[in-house]
């Protein structure tokens, strides 16, 4: 392989200006005076105002959870994976689209505390009795580790509860 210099070198050139094309469709037919031009008149419409919020409420599972006294953040954050993985789990056992996080607080105390994490279901069809179902199912929940899959590390227990967060 040889290697040429002026390869990615730029020089000037002389420019050269090339002649007006134009071209006759009209194959010797008189044009209309007013070619190229449009009109169309304009219709002001009246002003409309619409929301675009749901009417209806939006239904939550919420869930309580009591955390062990000096939860290490980094340990609460796995057993909060978890816990969403298994409320998931067991909306999508009912054939539905799943749930999707809406909200956390966290009340926390030096002794303890609680959280407070909230989910929406993707299929808002019949939302108030899967979400029923599922806070009797977590709140009827004897071994909360077993819900999870798992020891639990940080929650030591968790009360649910279907919220309707206003239109």
């Amino acid at each position: 392989m040889s290697e040429n210099p002026r390869i990615g070198q730029t020089a000037s050139a002389p420019v050269h200006i090339l002649p007006r094309l134009e071209w006759d469709m009209s194959e010797g037919q008189t044009l209309p005076a007013d070619l190229g031009e449009t009109w169309i008149p304009v219709t002001f419409l009246p002003e409309q105002s619409f929301d675009l919020q749901p009417s209806l409420p939006v239904l939550t599972l919420q869930l309580k959870l009591h955390l062990r006294d000096q939860t290490p953040p980094g340990e609460l954050a796995l057993d909060l994976f978890r816990l969403y993985t298994a409320v998931n789990r067991l909306e999508l056992s009912q054939a539905r689209a799943g749930l999707t996080p809406y909200d956390a607080s966290c009340d926390l105390i030096p002794t303890g505390g609680t959280m407070r994490v909230s989910f929406t279901p993707i299929d808002p069809t019949g939302a108030a009795e899967r979400l029923t179902t599922l806070a009797e199912t977590i709140n009827g929940t004897v071994n909360f580790d077993g819900f999870l899959g798992r020891p639990a590390w940080c929650i030591t227990r968790c009360e649910a509860q279907v919220v309707g967060n206003g239109a």
